[in-house]
């Protein structure tokens, strides 16, 4: 699937409104569950170490590209891209690598201009330029901009992506979303019946015998005065 959205991607020009009535026309009707765009399936391939580094890429590459009703037609459409690549975004700065993510991080910062969330545009600006030197710098200022932007709105996709990650995305993404649970959870409130639903201290409890302990811990402890 993938593969085929790829392609579609690279060769199509979604910013002319004719290749847009094309695609809509062409989708089947009475889909169950109905279809909510390109951009859910290609964050379904970010929880899958085989699919990730392609849905990296093509989530970053839809990014900047209109056409809202085929990408993602909710409200979700932000959000959703900026969440699938944290994960990635976050490692590559704890990794001292987020030089070479300049691009991504400067496409997130203007959709944030667009839409008027404008400190946390100035905070993917800053990624950009390689300003933050670590990964605790970075979340300092992010989780609050965060937090501020989208909960308790978009709280239950941001829970649910991270456990799943956690569950059975690429393990070397573990630390840094524990990381990012740790510092955007204090925001989020663990009792309504959505959160409730969700794997996050049976997903948490299994890092406590690996060398992941101590971040999994400190999530666990702010979870339960969460809940």
């Amino acid at each position: 699937v993938l593969d085929l959205l790829t392609k579609i991607v690279e060769r199509l020009n979604f910013s002319d409104t004719a290749t847009q009535t094309v695609l809509l026309a062409s989708l089947p009707k009475g889909w169950d569950p109905p279809f909510v765009g390109i951009q859910p399936l290609i964050v379904k391939g970010l929880t899958h170490p085989i699919t990730e580094q392609q849905a990296t890429k093509l989530l970053s590459a839809i990014t900047l590209m209109p056409a809202d009703a085929i990408f993602d037609p909710t409200p979700n459409r932000l959000v959703l891209n900026m969440v699938g690549l944290l994960p990635h975004l976050c490692y590559r700065l704890d990794q001292g690598k987020a030089a070479t993510e300049a691009r991504r991080a400067e496409k997130i910062m203007e959709v944030c201009e667009r839409t008027n969330y404008n400190r946390l545009a100035k905070i993917f600006s800053r990624y950009a330029k390689d300003y933050y030197t670590n990964l605790d710098a970075f979340l300092t200022e992010f989780h609050k901009s965060f937090a501020d932007a989208f909960l308790p709105r978009f709280a239950e996709e941001f829970l649910l992506f991270c456990v799943q990650v956690l569950e059975r995305g690429p393990p070397r993404y573990n630390r840094v979303v524990l990381v990012l649970l740790h510092s955007i959870i204090p925001h989020i409130d663990l009792n309504t019946t959505e959160m409730q639903g969700i794997r996050l201290f049976p997903v948490l409890s299994s890092f406590l015998e690996c060398d992941l302990w101590q971040e999994a811990l400190a999530v666990l402890d702010v979870a339960v005065h969460m809940s």
